[in-house]
């Protein structure tokens, strides 16, 4: 059987400087994504209400280093792991409930995340394409250092369609032009990416801290 599989890498560019995002995977039909360097993960949580508060601990520095990567699966499985940098157990296993890749016929929002301020990502000092990968380039010149980003993932087909709005709302954000990859010849990766104000009480608060939002739209060709 012939293995299909492509790979993504999305960088910031700020200053001149690329760094670090996160990284998209094609593999047949399952589908991986997740931070491009490993982090603290400082818990995890399913929201029962239409409000959200998070707290950040405050021995977050005693938190064990892991890398965290989600799959999407052909079956339907939806799951986040975390394995250790320092054994390579798996700390972390949460198997969500997910859906049909076949009943994607419009935009699927998969993830929604928070970024960290700019400059708390690493820098990237090797070819962009590195390893057969392709890479998107978010550019962020005109942004500050402690700027963040906004962006919801979604999968989509080919067409036209009009997006769900977005999860959480914010004053004075700015969307730039969806962003979008093949991933498959069925499928594209869609990043709606919205720059925060710098006004905004999140560029002070906890600026080292990135807030993923995983789970997938209920599937629907009207949205």
């Amino acid at each position: 059987m012939l293995q299909l599989r492509r790979k993504l890498r999305v960088l910031l560019r700020h200053r001149e400087i690329d760094r670090q995002f996160w990284w998209f995977e094609m593999n047949n039909n399952d589908f991986y994504w997740g931070p491009s360097t490993p982090g603290r993960l400082l818990g995890s949580f399913s929201p029962e209400s239409q409000q959200l508060e998070i707290t950040v601990p405050e021995d977050r520095e005693t938190f064990e280093i892991v890398r965290s990567k989600a799959s999407f699966h052909e079956s339907g499985q939806f799951h986040i792991k975390a394995t250790s940098t320092k054994t390579s157990v798996v700390d972390v296993d949460v198997l969500r409930g997910g859906t049909d890749k076949a009943a994607i016929r419009a935009p699927t929002r998969f993830m929604t995340l928070i970024s960290k301020a700019i400059k708390n990502y690493k820098p990237y000092e090797r070819s962009l394409t590195r390893g057969k990968t392709s890479a998107v380039v978010i550019d962020m010149s005109k942004s500050e250092d402690v700027s963040r980003l906004y962006v919801e993932f979604f999968l989509s087909p080919a067409g036209t369609f009009t997006f769900p709005p977005p999860l959480l709302k914010f004053k004075n954000h700015i969307l730039t032009s969806p962003m979008t990859h093949s991933m498959s010849a069925d499928l594209i990766l869609v990043m709606n990416v919205y720059t925060l104000s710098d006004a905004s009480e999140l560029s002070s608060w906890q600026p080292e801290v990135e807030i993923a939002i995983y789970g997938l739209d209920s599937p629907s060709e009207n949205l």
